[in-house]
């Protein structure tokens, strides 16, 4: 599963959620006789909880320092797990069956598994035997019909996928490739980006497909339940404004989304990716210059199994409070520093980093020096050469921070590369 970034109070963070326990292990290591059609599909139906953790601490053993974690779930009071069962997901492709006289799975412990009985509104009753006869030829399996298990008080849970939930519910927008998981108000939900794309707009150059795209849809997706609520996250979008006219009702304001929820709003992957190409030569404001592409910048390429493969960029981690000091007399005279610390009460640590690797990093920052330029510092460090977007960063700030990044190899900053990358 994949781990996103979020946000908990002023410190940032990243949470994993726990998939289903047939998801975690391969075909091969489920014994024949346990691949069960009541093991698949009354027993195991739901994955439980998360591991949440801040970005910057670890514990004295050099472990991540979780926040949310074990089974049960185990967490602060400032941020509650009320509901941890997880029946919709990234990997959650299949149906289940809930509320049958057949125990759910919840977690394992040291003395036996603890079961569960689903309390949600999800899926649909199976209150009729027509309807479960009807089901039983919609999923090829007579077991639904005939079961002694299954009664009226059973519910069928379906497109329990996220991605190809949306895709059924909106086949007419475009989804970014990253959902994410967030915690909020004791429960967890799925966020989800979604696009209004068009290859026909008038005098636009093509990338990737299309020529135009608009970030006007957000999306979240109840774990639990399944809910999905469509928000209008740009309501002069002319595309979008067209599908809420042939769909009324479907779309909600942004701003009759939960405070807890909008909190969690982030700049999408895919649009971040394609800008970034973009601009790779629409940075160049000189005629002459853009005409021989003579400063264009190229996305990093690494490879994956000996395929190249274009690298997308890593998400900005905000949150935290970066600045370079410049006080002669500080310790930390002339490094990075996080000062979030020192609004604990203690002197400011060195500046941590996210997981680097030979193609780049993201620096999370926010300082006064820069007002309203931004979030975050965009690098690429890669095979001896460095290429980088920034924010108002003068030029030996910015070597100092590649040699720290990258210590093995003296950075070079390609002329032109310095341009404004923000995420806000």
């Amino acid at each position: 599963m994949r781990a996103v970034a979020g946000r908990i109070s002023t410190t940032s963070a990243v949470l994993s959620a726990n998939p289903t326990w047939p998801s975690m292990v391969s075909a091969t290591s489920w014994s024949e006789s346990s691949r069960t059609w009541i093991n698949e599909r009354l027993t195991y139906t739901h994955g439980y909880g998360l591991t949440l953790g801040p970005v910057n601490r670890v514990t004295s053993e050099g472990l991540p320092e979780l926040l949310v974690r074990n089974l049960p779930t185990e967490t602060i009071p400032a941020l509650p797990v009320d509901q941890p069962g997880l029946y919709f997901g990234e990997l959650s492709n299949d149906y289940v069956i809930v509320r049958s006289a057949t125990q759910e799975f919840d977690f394992p412990r040291g003395n036996g598994d603890a079961f569960t009985s689903y309390a949600g509104s999800g899926g649909l009753a199976l209150e009729s035997l027509w309807r479960r006869v009807l089901f039983a030829i919609r999923f090829g399996a007579y077991q639904i019909a005939f079961n002694d298990g299954i009664t009226g008080e059973s519910r069928i849970l379906f497109h329990r996928n996220i991605a190809e939930r949306v895709n059924e519910i909106a086949p007419f927008l475009t989804f970014d490739r990253d959902p994410y998981l967030v915690l909020a108000d004791g429960r967890l939900y799925w966020m989800y980006d979604a696009y209004t794309t068009s290859g026909r707009y008038p005098y636009a150059t093509p990338a990737a497909g299309i020529n135009y795209i608009r970030n006007s849809v957000k999306i979240v997706i109840d774990a639990y339940n399944g809910t999905t609520t469509f928000y209008a996250a740009d309501a002069t979008d002319p595309l979008l404004s067209t599908y809420a006219n042939v769909f009324p009702g479907m779309f909600k304001p942004l701003g009759e989304m939960p405070a807890a929820l909008r909190a969690h709003i982030r700049y999408p992957e895919d649009i971040f990716a394609l800008q970034e190409s973009v601009f790779a030569t629409y940075l160049m404001t000189e005629p002459a210059v853009y005409y021989n592409r003579e400063y264009q910048r190229e996305v990093p390429t690494i490879d994956e199994g000996g395929v190249p493969g274009v690298h997308f960029p890593f998400r900005p981690i905000t949150g935290t409070n970066i600045v370079w000091d410049d006080d002669s007399s500080s310790a930390n005279y002339n490094r990075w520093i996080d000062i979030n610390t020192a609004s604990a009460g203690v002197s400011p640590e060195p500046m941590y980093k996210t997981p680097s690797y030979d193609y780049g990093a993201v620096i999370a920052y926010n300082t006064a020096r820069t007002p309203g330029l931004g979030s975050a510092i965009f690098l690429h460090v890669s095979h001896g050469s460095s290429t980088a977007g920034c924010v108002a960063l003068p030029t030996d700030q910015l070597l100092a921070l590649l040699r720290w990044l990258d210590p093995g190899r003296a950075p070079v900053i390609a002329i032109g590369t310095q341009s404004s990358l923000t995420t806000s």
